[in-house]
Formats: structure tokens, sequence, C-alpha cells
């Protein structure tokens, strides 16, 4: 099989409030011709597992299969036009964190997807013990590249509107987020007081979802935006895309139509 690179890394993000037709919406929205990554907080998860369809690999975390006691609030759907000899998980064991390393020659594109509890940081923590040992001088070079997106459940005046001054969160709750990108010099992505959540008890729009990436990650961003056309049923999450120019190699001959154009997934 003749693989060839693209010059684009195209991701989808969502929370989707464990509801099986929000979920059933986005795989029929997000088309596997124009996205790359579907990263989803809150899935909908059933006995068995997930819902996805035969043009994404889903992977679980680590814990999934092993400890039944823990609610699994992150996945990854990975298209199936990318080998997968290029690309790997990243080993979290948190229900609540996964990730992926994709290489294409020397560069690592690390797409971590994150659910962050609102009465713990324990992604958090997660996150950065992972950090700290793949970049024990807290310096992540030119060629490794950084995604940081997720759920994060955490208010500051940084992110927020000045109407949802009254929403910031602790200094404490805040401080494992704030770590981390201070550490290993994190950019927010999704431009500032960009809201990302309508209540669905109050109508008022809020930011717990985010995207961080490292800094000189910035220089392969060519979108990053919230899409509240896509937003789908039972969800109070807006999709967010981001797009990074970046080469990732994808099967060559790749069909440009699929049955969902014409068959639905239920």
């Amino acid at each position: 099989m003749i693989h060839t690179p693209s010059r684009q890394l195209r991701i989808w993000q969502q929370n989707l409030n464990k509801s099986l037709t929000s979920q059933l919406h986005l795989i029929n929205t997000a088309h596997p011709n124009d996205w790359d990554v579907l990263i989803l907080q809150e899935p909908w998860i059933g006995h068995t597992g997930t819902r996805s369809s035969p043009y994404w690999r889903v992977i679980y975390p680590n814990t999934h299969y092993s400890d039944n006691a823990k609610t699994t609030h992150s996945l990854i759907f990975i298209n199936t036009n990318i080998p997968t000899n290029s690309y790997t998980q990243i080993q979290f064991h948190n229900a609540d964190v996964t990730g992926v390393c994709i290489t294409h020659d020397t560069q690592k594109f690390y797409v971590i997807n994150v659910y962050n509890d609102c009465n713990h940081n324990e992604s958090m923590e997660t996150v950065s013990d992972f950090l700290t040992q793949q970049f024990s001088e807290d310096h992540i070079p030119d060629d490794n590249h950084i995604v940081l997106a997720g759920d994060f459940n955490h208010h500051h005046a940084w992110w927020e509107g000045d109407h949802n001054a009254h929403l910031t969160s602790s200094e404490a709750s805040l401080q494992p987020l704030l770590d981390i990108i201070y550490r290993f010099d994190f950019r927010m992505a999704l431009p500032p007081e960009r809201p990302t959540l309508q209540a669905l008890s109050t109508g008022n729009w809020t930011r717990p979802d985010n995207v961080w990436c490292t800094s000189h990650t910035l220089d392969l961003l060519t979108r990053c935006d919230t899409n509240p056309g896509s937003r789908g049923p039972n969800t109070d999450h807006l999709p967010i895309l981001t797009i990074l120019d970046a080469p990732i190699s994808r099967h060559w001959g790749q069909r440009s139509t699929y049955p969902g154009d014409t068959l639905r997934i239920h």
C-alpha cells in the first residue's frame, strides 16, 4: 500500500454530554474525507463500548477494560486512512485522558484529549506527569508539537468574557493547568472570549472547553475556532475545529465518497 502525505492535520473536538443521539450526529457530520482525528469528551458508552463507524478506529483509555469502577470520559477516533504504523497510543492510565502521537519523518504530533472533572484535577496531574517524563528539562523540541485540548471545566478572565467574571475558578483549582502552561510554554490556540458552551438551564455562554499548543506549534495553526452550526442535538458544547499545516501520511487512493453520504449510521 502506497502512502502519501497530506499537509494538514484536522481535529474535531466536542463534549457530547454522554448522548448517543449527539454522538450519532457527530459521526454523520464529521465526514472522514474532511477530518483526521475526533476527540470526544463525555462520549456515549454502552455495555460493549461506544458507537462509531467503519471509517474510524476508536482509542479508549487504558482503564476502559481494566477498571469497571471508572467511567470513560475521553475517547479518540482516528481516521482509518491514516496508517497504523504512523501513530501510537499514549498510555495515560486515566479514564479522563487519551492521547496519540502521530509521526512523520522526524516530526511528532501529540494530540492529548482531556476531560477535567469539576471536583478534582487528576487529569491535569496525569498530563503533567507524562510531559515531565517525556520532556525532563521542561523543554519541548521544535520538531515535537503538542495539542492539549478538551473540556477543562475551569473559568478564568484569560479566556472567559467579562460577563462571566463571577465564574472565575479558585486559584488552587486553576494552578495545575496553569503550571503545565507556564512550564512547557503552551499558548492558547482558541481565541479568548470565544464561548464553547451554552448552559441548557440559563442560556448563558461560557468557556469550559479550550485548546492549548506548544508555542512553536502556533506557526502551523491555520484554524482553531468553534462551529456553532454543527453543534447537534442533546449537547450544550460546540464543536471546536483545529487545523494544523502538518504532513500526515494517508493511504493512497482514499475513496472520495463514503456510504455515510447516502446511508447514515444509526
